[in-house]
Formats: structure tokens, sequence, C-alpha cells
């Protein structure tokens, strides 16, 4: 199963720099009840990278135990380290999920051959799913269409693409249309492009905040309508919950509605006064939907 509204969850923490599970879970309720068909979990937007291996299971079994198969759950598994990323597949390979997520390898920046070879030997490891992650701003080098063919034709277990880029070309590649890998934009403020190219849903991080808005958009949309207004609501939120590192934003925001504390974890740290003020005057936080 892979939602068409997908959130990429984010970790709340507490004053004691411990997991505050009691607001995941009411996190996720309410974006459940928002029209959240999926979640992503220990991505990016997790604040994956300072997480502990503990911290990692907790939050995986709160996601499961409380969307208790009301929406689709996919983990972040993927790491810059070939072996680090199996043995974080092997982690969750028993547990309830509908697949894992792996980011292209970050930092040491892999030619194409060398990521067909770290895909190739996790597809060969795991009985789920799997979500091939393309982020080029982060990882410092992009994941080709070519290379995604190759892969997915190699691999029928690789389900799904999030491709978090302007770059819309693979929405209109033939083989990836015959294999029915379902392309995700992974890019709030590139939803319209992506949508008008035909791409199957959205990861989201502005979700948390406005779910519903861009549920509704994406409806409009499919129907051959797009909303100027509702569309410049969402390209100025974009702008402004990445007007920093996410989700450094969004967690502001959150905090500011008192749904979670407003701890980062180092090296992340909070918004610089004028953007928490850009964000203050354009958010209505009495409203949490």
């Amino acid at each position: 199963m892979i939602g068409q509204y997908m959130v990429a969850l984010i970790t709340p923490f507490t004053a004691g720099n411990t997991v505050d599970i009691k607001s995941l879970k009411q996190l996720i309720e309410r974006l459940l009840q928002q029209g959240a068909d999926g979640f992503v979990v220990l991505g990016t937007t997790a604040e994956t990278p300072t997480l502990s291996k503990e911290e990692r299971l907790l939050i995986v079994d709160t996601v499961i135990e409380t969307v208790n198969h009301r929406a689709a759950i996919w983990v972040g598994c993927g790491t810059n380290c070939t072996k680090e990323s199996l043995i974080r597949m092997q982690m969750v390979e028993e547990k309830e999920i509908d697949g894992i997520m792996l980011v292209v390898p970050y930092y040491n920046r892999p030619t194409q051959m060398g990521m067909i070879q770290h895909f190739s030997y996790l597809a060969k490891h795991t009985k789920h799913p799997i979500m091939l992650y393309n982020v080029p701003k982060r990882t410092g080098t992009n994941l080709e269409v070519e290379t995604m063919e190759y892969l997915v034709q190699q691999y029928p277990q690789i389900v799904a693409i999030k491709q978090a880029s302007s770059d819309v070309s693979l929405c209109e590649s033939h083989i990836l249309k015959q294999h029915q890998i379902k392309i995700l934009c992974g890019e709030d403020s590139q939803l319209l492009p992506f949508l008008q190219a035909g791409c199957d849903g959205i990861i989201t991080v502005s979700g948390h905040i406005v779910l519903e808005e861009i549920c509704q958009f994406m409806k409009e949309v499919q129907l051959g309508i797009v909303n100027e207004k509702r569309y410049q609501f969402l390209q100025e939120v974009a702008q402004l919950l990445f007007c920093e590192t996410s989700p450094m934003g969004v967690k502001y925001v959150l905090s500011q509605r008192k749904e979670i504390e407003k701890y980062l974890r180092l090296p992340l740290c909070e918004l610089q006064e004028e953007n928490k003020r850009r964000l203050d005057v354009f958010f209505d936080y009495s409203n949490k939907g």
C-alpha cells in the first residue's frame, strides 16, 4: 500500500531530550483525521541521523501501534553505508509495515554504477517493497532516470520513487509506467508541476500544518482545476516552512500551536528570530486545522 497524501513525520522531543511519544501519537491521530493515508517514518524530516537504534525502534513501533492499519507506513532505512543500511533494514524486516525507503547515499556521492550496486545489494536482502528516495540537494548527487529504469527492471520489489527535486521527467518514463512505479513528489513547492506531469501523490512536510489544503488542492488538480488562490497559499507555506533547514520551521509552528515542544537536536537549532516573526505573522496558531 502506498498513500497518495503521505506525511514525512517529524520526531518530537521533550525538554529532557527524549522522544516525545505522547505528542507523536497525538500528531498522527490529527493527521489521520485530516486525510493522511500514509506516513514516512525515519526520513530526513525525523532528524534520523541524531536518533539511536533504540529510539528508531521505539518510533517505528509507536507509529505502527498508533496507525493500526489505517494508513500506509514506510520506514526510512537508507544511509551512506551499504552495510549500515542493511542493518537498519533487518531491524524492521519482521515489522508490520508497507515498505522501506532507501535514500541515495549522501556525502560520499557515489557514481550511477555505485548507486546501482548499492540498491541492488539491498534489494536482494529484504522481503519488503522498496521506495527509492532521490534528494540531490541533500545527497550531493542525482539518481538519474536511466539508473532508476535499470533498477526497477531488475528488481520488482522496487515499487515507488520519492523525487525531491524539480525534475519531473521520470513521470514521463515509459519504462517506469510499464512497471507501474509510483512517483511521489517529495518537494512541497513542486507539487503542481508534478501533478501536471502525472505523479501519483506527495510525501509532504508542509502537511504537518496544512494537510487538508494540500489534499483539496490535489483533488482539484486531478479534476483539471487549478485553484490559484489555494496554490499561492501553499507556495507561501512551503517557502516559509523551509526558510531555514527543515524541519526547523515546521517544528517551530507545531510548538507555537502547543502540539509539540520546541526542541530539536544539534546540529539543528531554533530558527532565527526574524524567521520566527515571519511565521508568527503568517500562521494562526489558534487553529490546528
